[in-house]
C-alpha cells in the first residue's frame, strides 16, 4: 500500500501586475509539494501537498518574488491557524512510533493503575442496578 497523499488548497489575494503574478506561479511550480498554481485576476489558488510543503513556504516565496498577500485580520488568523496545524499535521506524518503504539502506550499507563481482576469503573452499587438477571 502506497502512502497517503493529502491535497489542501489554498486562496491567496495578490496585489501587482501580472508579469510579477506569473513570476509568482512559476516559482511556486518549481516548489516540491505544489500540485498546481493557477492565477485567477488576483486570486493564486494553489493545491499542495502538506507532506512536502505548507502554507507558510508558499507565502515566504510569493513574497520573495516581491509580492504582497492581500489580507484582513481574519484572513491573518486564519491563515496563522492554518500553518499551525500543517506544522502539528506535518510532526505526526514524520512519528516513527506510529499511532498504534501510542494508542497502546495510553492503554497500558491507564490500565497498570487499576487493581487486579476489577473490570469496571462503575461504583458498586451501579454495578448492582445495572446488572442485568440471569435468565432461567
Amino acid at each position: 500500500m502506497g502512502a497517503l497523499i493529502l491535497i489542501k488548497n489554498l486562496e491567496i489575494t495578490i496585489g501587482g501586475d501580472a508579469s510579477a503574478h506569473e513570476r509568482a506561479r512559476a516559482k511556486l511550480m518549481d516548489l516540491p509539494g505544489i500540485e498546481q498554481a493557477v492565477m485567477d485576476k488576483h486570486v493564486l489558488k494553489v493545491a499542495y501537498d502538506p507532506g512536502e510543503t505548507n502554507c507558510a513556504t508558499i507565502i515566504e516565496n510569493i513574497e520573495a518574488v516581491g509580492l504582497i498577500p492581500v489580507f484582513n485580520w481574519y484572513q491573518r488568523l486564519c491563515l496563522g491557524l492554518r500553518c499551525y496545524r500543517e506544522t502539528v499535521l506535518k510532526e505526526d506524518l514524520n512519528n516513527e512510533i506510529g499511532w498504534n503504539s501510542c494508542l497502546r502506550e495510553i492503554y497500558v499507563s491507564r490500565y497498570r493503575h487499576r487493581r487486579h481482576g476489577r473490570r469496571d469503573d462503575r461504583p458498586r452499587h451501579w454495578r448492582q442496578y445495572t446488572a442485568v438477571p440471569p435468565v432461567d
